[in-house]
């Protein structure tokens, strides 16, 4: 059973860094305005999603 849940976890996860990329404009607005240099962290916080979930085992 942790087995599976580990790979759910990491599909969610990994769509998580993916909609990152493709809903970029979405998770910028949601910063707020006083963040610098919004679009760069969303795009940097989607690879490290990614990242986690490739190395979740």
């Amino acid at each position: 059973m942790k087995k599976v849940a580990l790979y759910v976890f990491a599909i969610f996860f990994g769509l998580a860094g993916i909609s990152h990329f493709a809903l970029e404009s979405f998770f910028t607005a949601v910063m707020p305005d006083w963040v610098p240099y919004r679009p760069a962290i969303v795009y940097v916080s989607g690879i490290v999603e990614i990242l986690l979930a490739r190395f979740a085992e």
